[in-house]
C-alpha cells in the first residue's frame, strides 16, 4: 500500500469516518450533559459564582445561552460536514428537535427543569451554524469568489 493513498473503507476515506465518529460523539456528549443530574452538572456559568445580584444573574444567563448556542452550532457544523449529501435544513431541523426532546427528558433528571429557553438557544445555534455552512458551501461552489467584486 502506498503511503500517499488514503485508507478507504466502504468507499469513504478514514478521515471521513473519523469526522462521522466525532459528530456522533458530540451528540452523545450533548445528551449526557443535558440529562446529568444537577448535582453532577458543571457549567461555565458556575465559574462566575452564586451571587444573587441582578448583574450576576444576567451574566450567568448569558453564559448558559452561549453554552447552548456553541454546543449545537458545533454539532450542526460537524454533521453537515459528515453528511454532505443531506440537506442542511434537515440537519438543522433534526438538531432542533433533538434539543427539544432532551429538554423534555430533563423532567426525569433530579434537580433539572426543562425550559423553552434551552430549546430556543440550542435551535439558534443550529440555525446559525446551518446558515454559516451554507454560505461557506455556496462560496466554495462559486470558486470562493461569490462575495468579491
Amino acid at each position: 500500500m502506498s503511503a500517499d493513498r488514503p485508507v478507504v473503507i466502504s468507499g469513504r476515506t478514514l478521515r471521513f469516518w473519523t469526522l462521522i465518529g466525532i459528530a456522533w460523539i458530540c451528540l452523545a456528549v450533548i445528551a449526557y450533559l443535558s440529562l446529568v443530574p444537577r448535582s453532577m452538572e458543571v457549567r461555565a456559568s458556575d465559574l462566575i459564582g452564586r451571587g444573587r445580584t441582578p448583574s450576576i444573574k444576567v451574566i450567568r444567563g448569558v453564559f448558559k445561552a452561549l453554552e447552548h448556542v456553541l454546543a449545537y452550532g458545533a454539532a450542526t457544523a460537524l454533521l453537515i460536514k459528515a453528511y454532505p449529501s443531506r440537506p442542511i435544513w434537515s440537519i438543522v431541523a433534526l438538531l432542533s428537535t433533538y434539543s427539544a426532546v432532551l429538554e423534555a427528558l430533563q423532567v426525569f433528571s433530579p434537580g433539572r427543569h426543562p425550559g423553552i429557553g434551552g430549546v430556543i438557544w440550542s435551535s439558534l445555534g443550529a440555525v446559525a451554524a446551518g446558515w454559516a455552512m451554507s454560505k461557506l458551501q455556496s462560496d466554495a461552489g462559486a470558486g470562493g469568489t461569490a462575495n468579491r467584486p
